[in-house]
């Protein structure tokens, strides 16, 4: 990087001496947050699903998942199906997130929001809601132990 002014900063291929891109980058070094899902010129990449860990959880929500992917760091915004979650740790190849309510047992799409758009569905960014049955009754005793049978 060089500064070729007061307010602007140039990102320079170092292979061919070419500019990628100017960076305004007014007050401070806040501006170059805006390469964070870009790619080298600054152009917007979509972030893609490759994993979810793990794969399933109570309908209940409250699962503590980790999403991997490439170009996901500064998303905006993670859902599970059209629930959204709330994103504890990002970087540009994992997510922390926690699973939001479900809607009933099923499977839903994990998706990722970056400035680049939302991620695409695929058999790898899919979340399994269950429904954990109750046990069966147990029968402790009978009372009376005897009586008069009709």
């Amino acid at each position: 990087m060089t500064n070729s002014g007061s307010n602007t900063t140039s990102v320079i291929n170092t292979t061919n001496n070419t500019a990628y891109a100017s960076i305004n980058v007014g007050n401070g070094p806040a501006a170059f947050g805006q390469f964070i899902g870009n790619d080298s010129i600054g152009n917007p990449v979509v972030s893609t699903v490759t994993g979810i860990i793990p794969s399933s959880g109570p309908v209940a929500g409250g699962t503590s998942v980790t999403i991997t992917g490439t170009n996901l760091g500064g998303a905006t915004a993670v859902n599970f199906g059209s629930a959204s979650a709330t994103i504890i740790t990002n970087s540009d190849s994992q997510i922390t997130t926690t699973s939001p309510t479900g809607n009933g047992a099923g499977t839903v799409h994990v998706t990722v929001t970056t400035n680049g758009g939302t991620s695409t569905t695929s058999s790898a960014d899919q979340f399994t809601y269950t429904v954990t049955p109750l046990p069966a009754p147990t029968v402790t005793g009978i009372a009376p132990t005897s009586g008069i049978y009709w």
